[in-house]
């Protein structure tokens, strides 16, 4: 994978958890740049955005546990 796929798999992971600890008011703006990364990864594949977070889904649930470990070191995950 090359670094810039990397790096834009990563925003993708961020802005997906950020979407779901979001307070109500971010929701519409944050929904939108998600929605932004997921149509740069998606490119002129025949992917979904539902596919391809589909595709990513264990990698979120890693993602998750590593956020709320870093941010909390002292709660279990």
């Amino acid at each position: 994978m090359s670094l810039e796929r990397h790096e834009l798999l990563a925003k993708i992971l961020e802005a997906k958890y950020e979407l779901e600890i979001c307070e109500e008011r971010s929701k519409a703006r944050l929904f939108a740049n998600l929605n932004s990364l997921l149509d740069q990864a998606i490119g002129t594949s025949n992917l979904s955005r539902s596919e391809l977070l589909e595709a990513l889904r264990d990698r979120m649930s890693d993602y998750r546990k590593a956020r709320r470990k870093r941010e909390n070191p002292w709660r279990s995950v």
